[in-house]
């Protein structure tokens, strides 16, 4: 998929992401970093990132402040500073962790109504 970004220096860029569910961090190809002289911001912490057969892919100790739109959707993210091996960008589906307990959370409400109907419904 095509993603548009503005990083913090300015400059605008078309890149391929990876939209996942499974990511728990949104992270941008090292190399294309180094390429296009985007402007990074190092961390006081670093972390284990992992690829999704569970090798080890490297330690983040790095991030990119930036702005993605995707299909009109436009977001304010840290990107960790990873090899991607060809991708530009995985980006976690959900940003927001909240949004995604309230969805979670009208699923939930939903699927109570649901069998509680057929309960009533039967008596």
């Amino acid at each position: 998929m095509q993603a548009n970004i503005k990083t913090k220096n300015r400059k605008k860029l078309k890149v391929k992401a990876l939209v996942d569910f499974g990511c728990i961090h949104t992270g941008i190809d090292k190399q294309l970093v180094k390429d296009k002289k985007i402007q990074i911001r190092p961390i006081n912490f670093s972390f284990e990132v992992f690829n999704a057969d569970g090798t080890k892919n490297g330690e983040v100790t790095k991030v990119v402040p930036l702005e993605i739109e995707i299909n009109r959707h436009k977001e304010k993210l840290e990107a960790a500073v990873i090899n991607l091996d060809g991708i530009d960008m995985f980006v976690k589906m959900i940003e927001n962790e909240l949004s995604f307990l309230f969805i979670f959370f009208l699923i939930f409400i939903f699927l109570l109504i649901y069998f509680l109907s057929f309960l009533f419904l039967e008596l």
